[in-house]
């Protein structure tokens, strides 16, 4: 046992050790470099106020840290491609750099550094602030070595003052937009003000653009508030700073307005318990000191004390008329007046004492001043009699010099000028002339020897220069430029003519300036020759890159603009209109699939090579891109020569094609619209072209069609569903039904296919086929898509959670969302969101989705199936390469289309394709389900098969998610 004095002693031994090692780690960050990222532009106050809170608790320590400052600029650029480039950057800046510490001041920057710190910063320890509690939580879960600041909003204490200062309060109105940030801090403030005073109502201003918010400001109420949230762009997308975003709104405010933030202070508002971005900042620079004194990151705690501040501001309390007994006694009051006098008397008197000394002395001064000037007058106007003289003498000197230096320059200039013009006559690039216009003689430079190819002793005269120099079919040309100068028509003579002596095609530039004597005559011109061949082939060329197809040689997209606009402008009254015909190779991307890019091309350049056999000399032809072309009729007698053309082409293409020895067959779609009768302007035919080919594509393909109005009130009526849907989302018109799938070994409820409805107000219920396709074609699929899931997720958590068992839900994905570069991510953002585990989750994906980018596709279906999703191949057995692939797909779950089971009573063949269906999928360890299961005969078939779950109208029809639990309560289904 250790006596109290060993003890003692070998306590203060511990300590001294401890503070060693304290130290040695401090001194090894003596120098640490440390990354502050942000997500805001520069300059933004709430950032840059974290930074400087950071930054400044660091100085105040013995550690001279390097500060690394970067921004993502998320808020301006809130796209993909500018984290791709930002990724990029840093991977430059950072790669091979050291970091001891990285600082992110937002939430966007600390996902961007949550997503990348393994590949760019060496899994460097994080410290956050500026993100809410329960958005750092999600994006930080899971992570290791990583602490901060939790922003919290003190709404409470601002509702107490807004109380406080209008006690018949009855309505509050939550301004904020509909950012990240802007949703996340506004839930949070809906929820603090409906705990604490349920009385109280809350209404919105989002969804709403500058203007409309701006006149309903100015019509509010006597017992309501404003309260805003982050706000940094309204619903048209137009984005400001937020000072300028608070100084608008808080000046068409008819009531106070209240804001939680330090930075919204100053710009009109009354103010409130506003959280500080400074503090924030030197309480998270307090978390990185620990972590550079050796704590590790993960041990230290996060802070989740706000340090809230009740500031008001003076001018707005009395606009509104607030008075000043209700300000709380420890509220900092901005733009108060205050009195100069009061606060520097002592400064004003001293100042005056010292004035008046001053003005003493100056009077002293000016006295002394007075008496010597008086004496410097009198020496003054003795020595100005003497200057007089000298001046007198020395002038005399001074104008002979000045003549002299005059003529010395003047003989200096002459001959610098004379060598000047001998030097740019012999040296200056282009061939220099003279012509003198009375004698007809005509002197050339050695130069222009080179560029004309000619001796210049054999042209003497301007006719030698016209008959042997200019090509006969440019002379007229070059004599009407000269005659329209020699008359005064021009300024200068210019003209662009071809040599008629060179082998090879050669360009010359003429130019030149003619004297004109006092009697208005022309005596003399001379001026330079300069080779433009080079220039002239670079305009050609660059002509045929923008008006020419580089692949096929037709005419581009472009040309056929131009051409259609000058024959819509002009007009012709010889005829009685024109037709614009647009072609569409069907299954274009089957031949590039299958045999591969370049016979793609080659087909093209065949096809391209036969439009111009079959057109006249009336037709124009063109390649929009890809695999359209497009045939205009300049002029058109009858709408019968369409026809035979239309006619002719279907003829091309019904033959096969042979390209590098394989023999392709093809066939197109071709839509077809008449001017002016069908419309006027260049875009108004193209699209109704387009618009006919679509409706030949949609009538089985390798047709025809002409252009009418019911097309056009198709297309209308599609923009109006379309506009519609895209509100179905907000409006809470969108709900999912589920049908129920059945395990055949257990004769229970193993899952549910989640189903999409769509409730509209103007179309009543619609079913998915009759809207998903709009959704695909507007990019609406991506937001509704995450809805489906993230509801279907709620859905199965929420039957787990009551205890029915470990079920599964399915949901169909789209091949828009598949081919989303980050939809593997939001999937993953949407199972920890929901809390629901991957297993329960099943995809639907068809075998055409598959086939688009298929390397691509098959890559982030073995991601999802990493997760734990289980992957279904539906309506498997319809596609043309199923068996091909399915060996080589992530698939776990076929599922047999309704077709196959359809025939199962009807057809020996389709019995037989099913049974051979399922053995293929159990040889490759892969369930099967089978779809539109209807009667008793067809379910006893696929029992006998093996089949291991159906689904259909035997079991049950899609039934609203309130009915669901009848189903599983009523145990078997059959």
């Amino acid at each position: 046992m250790l006596t109290g004095k060993g003890r003692l002693v070998l306590y203060v031994s511990f300590v001294l050790f401890c503070a060693f090692a304290n130290v040695s780690k401090t001194h090894a960050n003596e120098n640490p470099n440390i990354l502050i990222l942000n997500s805001y532009s520069r300059d933004f106050s709430w950032t840059d106020d974290q930074t400087m809170g950071f930054i400044q608790t660091f100085k105040q320590t013995n550690i001279d840290a390097t500060y690394f400052i970067e921004y993502l600029d998320w808020k301006n650029h809130p796209n993909e491609e500018n984290l791709f480039e930002q990724q990029e950057l840093l991977q430059i800046k950072y790669g091979t750099k050291k970091l001891d510490l990285i600082y992110t001041t937002d939430d966007a920057a600390l996902k961007f550094v949550m997503e990348h710190r393994r590949e760019l910063f060496q899994n460097v320890p994080v410290v956050f602030s500026g993100v809410y509690g329960t958005a750092a939580l999600a994006l930080i879960a899971g992570e290791s070595n990583v602490t901060g600041v939790y922003e919290k909003m003190d709404t409470l204490g601002t509702l107490q003052m807004m109380r406080t200062f209008n006690p018949k309060l009855k309505t509050i109105y939550l301004l904020g937009d509909d950012t990240e940030s802007g949703l996340e801090s506004s839930r949070l403030i809906e929820k603090d003000i409906c705990d604490a005073n349920p009385d109280l109502s809350i209404k919105y201003f989002y969804g709403k653009n500058n203007d409309t918010i701006n006149h309903e400001l100015q019509q509010l109420p006597d017992n309501s508030a404003v309260l805003m949230a982050s706000y940094s762009r309204d619903a048209e997308e137009t984005t400001m700073e937020p000072e300028r975003y608070v100084k608008m709104f808080s000046s068409n405010s008819r009531v106070p307005v209240y804001v939680l933030y330090d930075f919204e202070m100053g710009s009109g508002t009354v103010g409130g318990s506003v959280l500080s971005g400074k503090s924030q900042g030197i309480q998270a620079g307090q978390l990185g000191l620990k972590i550079l004194a050796g704590e590790k990151a993960s041990a230290v705690a996060p802070i989740n004390i706000p340090r809230n501040v009740i500031m008001l501001d003076y001018q707005a309390l009395k606009r509104y008329g607030i008075s000043l007994d209700k300000v709380p006694a420890d509220s900092q009051v901005i733009n108060h007046p205050w009195s100069f006098y009061d606060e520097y008397w002592q400064g004003i008197w001293m100042t005056i004492s010292a004035f008046f000394m001053m003005i003493v002395y100056i009077l002293l001064l000016m006295r002394n001043i007075k008496q010597r000037k008086s004496a410097e007058n009198v020496l003054k106007k003795s020595n100005e009699e003497l200057t007089a003289l000298y001046e007198e003498v020395y002038a005399s000197e001074d104008t002979l010099h000045k003549q002299y230096q005059e003529l010395s320059a003047t003989q200096c200039a002459l001959q610098k000028s004379q060598e000047r013009y001998q030097l740019s006559f012999d040296g200056a690039n282009d061939g220099l002339w003279d012509w003198d216009i009375i004698t007809d003689k005509l002197y050339l430079s050695d130069r222009c020897d080179t560029i004309l190819a000619r001796k210049m002793e054999k042209i003497c005269s301007s006719r030698d220069f016209l008959r042997k120099i200019v090509l006969p079919e440019d002379q007229k040309k070059m004599i009407d430029a000269l005659r329209d100068h020699l008359s005064g028509k021009s300024a200068y003579y210019a003209c662009e003519y071809r040599l008629n002596v060179s082998k090879e095609l050669k360009w010359i530039l003429i130019r030149g300036k003619a004297f004109i004597n006092g009697k208005g005559h022309p005596t003399r011109m001379a001026g330079s020759l300069t080779d433009i061949t080079l220039r002239k082939a670079s305009e050609a060329s660059i002509h045929y890159l923008a008006y020419y197809d580089s692949l096929t040689g037709l005419a581009n997209r472009t040309a056929l603009h131009e051409q259609l606009q000058t024959i819509l402008a002009g007009g012709s009254d010889q005829s009685e209109g024109g037709a614009l015909l647009f072609i569409d190779v069907d299954n274009f991307k089957v031949v590039n699939d299958t045999l591969g890019h370049s016979y793609g091309d080659a087909l093209l350049i065949e096809i391209a090579k036969q439009l111009r056999n079959l057109c006249g000399t009336s037709q124009f032809i063109a390649r929009m891109g890809g695999d359209e072309f497009v045939v205009l009729f300049k002029q058109l007698q009858t709408q019968r020569e369409v026809c035979d053309y239309v006619k002719t082409l279907k003829d091309f293409f019904s033959t096969s094609v042979i390209i590098e020895e394989k023999k392709t067959h093809v066939t197109c779609s071709i839509g077809i619209t008449f001017f002016p009768s069908d419309g006027v302007t260049a875009d108004t035919l193209l699209q109704n072209a387009d618009l006919a080919m679509y409706k030949a594509k949609s009538n089985g393909k390798n047709q025809y069609a002409f252009f009418d109005e019911k097309l056009a009130e198709h297309v209308q009526k599609q923009a109006h569903m379309e506009r519609h849907l895209r509100e179905a989302l907000s409006k809470g018109e969108l709900e999912l039904w589920y049908q129920p799938q059945i395990c055949l070994s257990s004769h229970s409820i193993s899952g549910f296919e989640a189903l999409v409805r769509w409730h509209s107000k103007e179309y009543g219920w619609m079913m998915p086929l009759e809207f998903i396709g709009f959704a695909e074609k507007s990019g609406f699929i991506i937001p509704m898509g995450q809805f489906i899931l993230r509801q279907a997720c709620l859905f199965i958590k929420k039957l787990y959670d009551e205890g029915y068992g470990e079920l599964t839900v399915t949901v169909n994905i789209s091949v828009v969302q598949l081919l989303e570069n980050d939809f593997v991510e939001s999937v993953q953002t949407i199972l920890a969101e929901t809390g629901v585990n991957a297993r329960y989750i099943g995809f639907e994906i068809t075998e055409s989705i598959l086939m688009e980018s298929l390397d691509l596709n098959v890559h982030k279906l073995e991601a999802l199936r990493k997760l734990g999703i289980t992957i279904y191949l539906d309506d498997f057995g319809t596609g043309y390469s199923s068996l091909k692939y399915l060996q080589d797909l992530p698939i776990d779950v076929v599922k047999i289309d309704k077709s196959f089971v359809d025939n199962l009573k009807r057809e020996q063949v389709g019995k037989t394709l099913t049974e051979v269906i399922i053995e293929l999928a159990h040889l490759l360890d892969i369930k099967t389900v089978a779809e539109g299961v209807e009667t008793e005969e067809q379910l006893e078939i696929l029992r006998r098969y093996y089949c291991e779950a159906v689904q259909g109208y035997l079991f049950s029809r899609p039934v609203p998610e309130g009915k669901v639990r009848e189903l599983l309560e009523s145990g078997r289904l059959f």
